[in-house]
C-alpha cells in the first residue's frame, strides 16, 4: 500500500479552488492538474507499506491527533515552486493557524517514527498543490497561473481530523482512499 497522511480543506473551499483552477487550465494546458477532490496538505508521506502495518500506523496517528485541538486554516493566494520563468509546481497558499498545523505535523512525524517513518528533510511549507509541470524543466505558463492566483481568496476551513490515505496509481492519475480518520482533540 502506498500511504500518506493528509489534512483537507472543507468542501466549500475546495469548490472555490476548483472554480479558479477551471479558469486557469486553458492557460497551462500541458500541466498535470490535480483533481479538486484530491486537494490536501501532506504532513507525512509514508510510501510503500505492507497492509499489515496499517493498524500500528493508524494507532500512532490517532495518538498524535488526540493531543491537538481543531484549528482554522485560511486558503488565499497562490504561487509556484521552481524557477520563476519555468515553475514546476503551482500551489494555493495556506494561512491562519499554520503554527498549530506545524506542531501537528511534528507530532505526527514523531508518532510515526517507531512505525519506520523517516521525515522529509525539507522545511514544511503549508500549501495545496494545484498543478505540476509534465516537463521536469518546468512549464512557463504556470508562472502566469501563479500570478493570476495572487489575489485569490478561497476562504477558511476548520481542520478537525487528519486522515491516513492509500494512494492507488492508475492511468487516469492517483486515486485516494481513506484508510483511517483520526479526530483532533479526542481525549483532551
Amino acid at each position: 500500500m502506498r500511504l500518506f497522511v493528509a489534512v483537507r480543506p472543507d468542501v466549500e473551499v475546495i469548490g472555490r479552488i476548483a472554480s479558479a483552477v477551471a479558469a486557469l487550465r486553458a492557460t497551462a494546458p500541458s500541466a498535470k492538474w490535480v483533481n479538486a477532490g484530491s486537494l490536501h496538505i501532506t504532513p507525512a508521506f509514508l510510501g510503500e507499506r505492507a497492509a499489515a502495518d496499517t493498524p500500528e500506523i493508524a494507532e500512532a496517528l490517532s495518538r498524535a491527533a488526540a493531543g491537538h485541538p481543531p484549528f482554522e486554516l485560511h486558503f488565499r493566494g497562490g504561487g509556484a515552486f521552481g524557477r520563476p520563468s519555468r515553475p514546476r509546481v503551482l500551489w494555493a497558499g495556506c494561512e491562519g493557524e499554520v503554527i498549530v498545523l506545524e506542531a501537528l505535523c511534528k507530532d505526527v512525524a514523531a508518532a510515526l517514527a517507531p512505525c519506520g517513518y523517516v521525515p522529509d528533510r525539507r522545511d514544511f511549507n503549508a500549501h495545496l498543490t494545484l498543478a505540476r509541470a509534465r516537463d521536469h524543466g518546468g512549464d512557463p505558463p504556470l508562472a502566469a497561473c501563479a500570478g493570476a492566483l495572487q489575489a485569490a481568496d478561497f476562504g477558511s476551513s476548520r481542520i478537525d481530523e487528519v486522515t491516513l490515505y492509500e494512494s492507488r496509481l492508475s492511468a487516469g492519475g492517483a486515486e485516494y482512499a481513506a484508510v483511517h480518520r483520526a479526530a483532533l482533540g479526542v481525549g483532551r
